[in-house]
């Protein structure tokens, strides 16, 4: 395996002095890594326990190389090299060799840019049609843990709310001036499972967004997504599902206030086919609301209102971006038992995240997310939203409050129906900006409060709450004071059901809830460049619940150099 990245090193290597020899463009863009982290474990749950191990370090070593040939305007081509080597390793030994990405990409006629291999599918689509959704929420967190998501989310390839998927895409956009100011089209087909040619077919995801826009006041949208097996003579299941969206925005300046309202519907189709059985589905959504910007008091006050079907299915935007059925790389048992994911672990496993699409609703742990662990288009679900923020015009305070009052359209295994209030509220202050400085000054609070209740016979009643604060403060220059504190608490109970093959609600299980999670960070972060930079910190993890004999700690030390070329 060294000897064949090896060779397709050096041809690569080959190949760029060939281009470069015939006056072509060629750059190089690189990221290298070097992270530690020293880990200790304690608590109840170690009680009497003399075989889980309770120490230890580990961490790896990368460095991503991309060299790029650029041919005019017409053609691009890219890889990306990696060299990985775990902490601890001696002359080469155990280090891994590999392509993480491949693309190549250009413009057709001048008016169609596209790109082939590795891509990031989904954008400027409905969050109905194509979303990677977080059902965390962390917009006013410490850049102390700001910094660690952004490694999970590198190594994970989650660059906003895209796919990263394997196929092709292209986009155009054309200027009309007639009854359309401007048409766009963009469009894309990936596989995202390939064929045994014996009993399993390919699968192949395809869809796109055609937009019209006028003076840029009115956009309509049409968005279609389809999920779907292309199967071969002997297969034994066949899956298809089709999403249709149409969407629209009117914006109008008033002067004092600007109005924006959207509005967009959609519907699912849902076939699966297998030798005992055959099921289809049909369902749809609409969603509508307005955002009133009020510039003299810098404030945006929104509203609006959904209805998701129970059965309206489209895996590209509700598979989930966290995987909960992963194991933990660090300190994965205690005693006999798998270690259950805590908060400390969404920032700290590059291992928990999905990188595919799947047909079946995933499972979910309600302390995170409970209203909505599939994102916006969580089926099921009906209600309103209501809040305001802070404008884009406001630089010293960013700050928003929403409040969401949703239910369930039908009950799961009975009549009665769950109902979710979700409390959002967070500000950031820079306070270097305020006092006209130069260095920064930044202090963070954000707090979601999540309530389910359900009455009849299978009572539900489960609080969860996350309270974020944090500041960073830059002491010398390039050199920041970062402090992050985290508290999630769940308190009560809850019925989880898991999903059939063919998404059916399944038996419900019964789960009590008396967890809290604590995380206190802190460290320094010493900047090179805008993206240069070494970051120290420790952390203090605690997970506690109603039995001593499950309660523990986890303290790190964690270094992370990062060097961008």
């Amino acid at each position: 395996m060294k000897f064949k990245a090896l060779i397709l090193l050096s041809s690569v290597c080959l190949s760029v002095n060939t281009f470069v020899n015939a006056q072509n463009d060629f750059y190089l863009n690189g990221m290298g890594r070097f992270l530690i982290s020293d880990n200790r474990l304690s608590g109840g749950a170690l009680a009497g326990n003399t075989t889980t191990p309770n120490k230890g370090v580990s961490g790896y070593s990368i460095f991503d190389l991309t060299p790029t040939i650029k041919v005019g305007d017409n053609l691009k081509a890219l890889v990306t090299l990696r060299l990985k080597s775990p902490f601890g390793a001696f002359f080469g030994n155990g280090t891994q060799y590999q392509i993480r990405q491949f693309q190549i990409g250009g413009k057709i006629a001048g008016l169609v840019t596209y790109e082939v291999g590795d891509i990031n599918v989904g954008e400027g689509m409905s969050k109905y049609a194509m979303n990677n959704a977080d059902d965390l929420f962390y917009k006013y967190e410490s850049q102390v843990f700001t910094q660690r998501r952004q490694i999970l989310e590198y190594e994970n390839f989650n660059f906003g709310n895209k796919w990263r998927l394997q196929g092709a895409q292209a986009r155009t956009k054309l200027a009309i001036g007639a009854v359309v100011d401007t048409i766009g089209a963009y469009g894309f087909v990936v596989r995202t499972n390939a064929t045994n040619d014996a009993n399993i077919a390919d699968r192949i995801l395809t869809g796109g967004r055609l937009s019209f826009i006028k003076n840029n006041m009115l956009t309509a949208n049409g968005n279609y997504v389809g999920l779907l097996d292309i199967p071969v003579t002997t297969t034994q299941n066949v899956y298809k599902n089709h999403v249709f969206i149409g969407d629209a925005t009117y914006g109008l300046d008033l002067g004092a206030v600007a109005i924006k309202a959207n509005i967009e519907s959609g519907i699912s189709t849902y076939d699966f086919t297998s030798p005992s059985d055959s099921v289809s589905y049909k369902d749809y959504f609409y969603d509508g609301g307005v955002n009133a910007n009020v510039k003299g008091l810098q404030l945006n006050f929104f509203g609006s209102y959904k209805n998701v079907g129970p059965q309206f299915y489209n895996p590209a935007a509700q598979t989930r971006r966290l995987n909960v059925d992963n194991s933990q790389g660090l300190f994965g048992t205690i005693g006999a038992n798998p270690r259950a994911m805590t908060l400390f672990d969404r920032y700290s496993n590059e291992t928990q995240y999905n990188r595919t699409l799947v047909t079946t609703l995933g499972n979910f742990m309600p302390q995170y997310n409970n209203a909505s662990p599939y994102g916006t288009a969580t089926p099921n679900r009906t209600g309103i939203t209501l809040g305001l923020a802070t404008d884009t015009s406001t630089k010293i305070i960013n700050a928003e409050l929403k409040y969401e009052i949703l239910k369930e359209i039908i009950g799961e295994n009975i009549a009665d129906l769950r109902n979710f209030n979700v409390l959002t509220t967070g500000a950031s202050f820079d306070l270097g900006k305020f006092i006209a400085s130069e260095r920064k000054y930044l202090f963070l609070v954000g707090y979601r409060n999540e309530a389910t209740t359900r009455d009849g016979l299978a009572k539900i009643d489960l609080k969860n709450s996350l309270l974020d604060a944090g500041l960073s403060i830059e002491i010398l220059k390039k050199l920041d004071l970062l402090l992050g504190y985290k508290k999630l608490t769940s308190v009560g109970n809850e019925l989880i059901s898991a999903r059939t093959i063919v998404n059916k609600v399944d038996i419900a299980t019964a789960y009590k809830f008396n967890i809290a999670q604590d995380i206190l960070s802190t460290g320094v972060n010493i900047k090179f460049s805008t993206n240069s930079f070494l970051n120290m910190t420790y952390n203090w993890s605690t997970n506690t619940t109603g039995t001593t004999s499950n309660n523990y700690n986890i303290n790190q030390f964690f270094l992370n150099l990062t060097v961008n070329l």
